[in-house]
């Protein structure tokens, strides 16, 4: 890292599995709030620990992060450039095409460190993957087991019976 004040100030952060990343103070705080209020509250003189975040989603969504930053950079939210936003919308369809458990795993991830565009990215995804179905599909969908006996089940279809119509 050069000295001065154009220094680029790293960030470093550990995923719940051990894994250390680093990444661009300036991008991670553009992106997580979570990650800047640590910063902001001058507590990230070390590593900052993601308790609930492994390294391959911690990996994924720093990502994403450069993605965003790059993006932004050149022009993407700064003014109209359809190509570079085209290649932006394929971009996070190709990285929100995961299985189940690595979607939920993002939106948990997403929540916890406070990156609204990623958590809104992959509710919209699990919403998606929801319309339409029936709660039996749905359970498919996202092996759900039901831990209601049948019994238990029609009092709550009777209970509730506008959320199955």
């Amino acid at each position: 890292m050069a000295s001065g004040d154009n220094a680029r100030k790293i960030v470093k952060l550990r995923g719940s599995d051990g894994i250390l990343f680093e990444v661009d103070e300036g991008v991670a705080r553009q992106h997580s709030q979570s990650i800047g209020n640590v910063i902001e509250d001058d507590c990230a003189t070390g590593v900052i620990p993601g308790y609930n975040v492994t390294g391959q989603i911690l990996r994924m969504l720093l990502e994403y992060m450069e993605n965003q930053a790059n993006a932004t950079n050149n022009g993407v939210f700064g003014g109209p450039d359809p190509v570079l936003a085209q290649r932006l919308k394929k971009w996070d369809a190709e990285f929100i095409n995961v299985d189940n458990d690595t979607l939920f795993d993002l939106l948990e991830a997403a929540d916890y460190l406070n990156l609204s565009s990623r958590l809104e990215l992959t509710v919209k995804t699990v919403a998606g993957k929801m319309k339409g179905k029936t709660p039996e599909e749905i359970r498919d969908t996202f092996d759900i087991v039901c831990d209601y006996t049948p019994e238990e089940e029609q009092v709550v279809r009777r209970q509730d019976f506008w959320a199955f119509h």
